[in-house]
C-alpha cells in the first residue's frame, strides 16, 4: 500500500503530544490520538510508522 499522506510535527507540537501522553491527566481518546501522531511523524525527530503498524500497536 502506498503512503497517501507523511506527517511532520514541528517541535512545539511534539513536545505537547509528548507532554500529553506522559501526564495521565487527559482521555484515553487524547492520549492515544497522541501517541498515533507520535508514531506518524516523519520528521527527524519521529520514526515514521505506516499507518498498519500504528493501528496495531495503539489497540
Amino acid at each position: 500500500m502506498a503512503i497517501r499522506y507523511t506527517y511532520e510535527l514541528a517541535s512545539d507540537e511534539r513536545d505537547v503530544h509528548e507532554s500529553l501522553v506522559k501526564s495521565g491527566q487527559t482521555t484515553s481518546r487524547e492520549v492515544k490520538l497522541s501517541q498515533a501522531l507520535l508514531l506518524a511523524d516523519s520528521g527527524p525527530l519521529g520514526p515514521g510508522w505506516p499507518t498498519r503498524a500504528i493501528a496495531a500497536s495503539t489497540l
